[in-house]
């Protein structure tokens, strides 16, 4: 067995990497859930994690009539690759609780400037418009469900 498939193999038995990874070749490095991660092209994501921008940003996460949480990131980011599957977790357990959403802080620089992202991952929960919660870096599931909980 190749080098590079022991790895591969080691990672997916560690859960280093999430279930809906495409059967093609691609980096070890790749996130099923990132919209432009080299996996997400062959990948069935049933997310209801929507990417919104400067132009949706008010409709999206602003005006909505339930809590939503917005997940700064960047697709070159690791950390961000690391906390895609938890937001994907929370995403899919919350169901029609809460909202999730993701914004590109690469395309969307006067979102990021607006709402002061000076670090990525960056998560925040709107409820009727305003941040009431927000987790910046790498969280863990559980700390991330306790201030959703508390917020919502």
């Amino acid at each position: 067995m190749k080098p590079s498939v022991l790895i591969l193999a080691s990672l997916i038995t560690a859960g280093s990497l999430g279930s809906g990874i495409a059967d093609k070749q691609s980096s070890v490095l790749g996130c099923p859930s990132c919209p432009d991660s080299d996996l997400s092209a062959g990948s069935t994501n049933t997310s209801a994690i929507k990417e919104s921008s400067e132009a949706t940003f008010k409709s999206d996460v602003l005006t909505a009539k339930q809590p939503v949480l917005v997940d700064f990131y960047a697709s070159w980011c690791g950390p961000c690759k690391r906390m895609a599957p938890i937001v994907e977790n929370v995403s899919k357990s919350y169901g029609g609780k809460i909202v999730v959403v993701k914004v590109n802080v690469d395309k969307n620089p006067k979102l990021s400037a607006q709402y002061d992202i000076q670090s990525i991952p960056a998560l925040k929960l709107f409820k009727n418009g305003k941040v009431v919660g927000e987790a910046v870096g790498v969280t863990s599931l559980a700390e991330l469900r306790d201030k959703i909980d508390r917020a919502i």
